[in-house]
């Protein structure tokens, strides 16, 4: 669960940039609006399915509080190592 705020209204870019040892795995990825900065508790804005290096979530954003949750979607045979970016204004 990755926690974040964004001050002004815009766009949003959430993508993961990194992936191992499975590289070639899908990624389950939430997006959702959070009650109070720091939570991952408020409404489900997106659920996908997201690949190394390709953007997942593409939309626009609402000043406030959101995070990002990674999961196993049932493709992970070993525990992994990742980096998500998320762009916002």
């Amino acid at each position: 669960m990755h926690p974040f705020s964004s001050p002004k209204t815009g766009e949003i870019s959430v993508k993961i940039t990194a992936l191992s040892p499975s590289s070639n795995t899908l990624v389950g990825l939430l997006w959702a609006q959070s009650s109070t900065a720091g939570a991952c508790d408020g409404q489900l804005l997106q659920n996908t399915i997201a690949q190394l290096n390709i953007p997942a979530i593409s939309n626009q954003i609402l000043k406030g509080d959101y995070c990002v949750q990674l999961y196993d979607a049932g493709y992970f045979g070993v525990a992994q190592t990742y980096t998500v970016t998320v762009s916002h204004p």
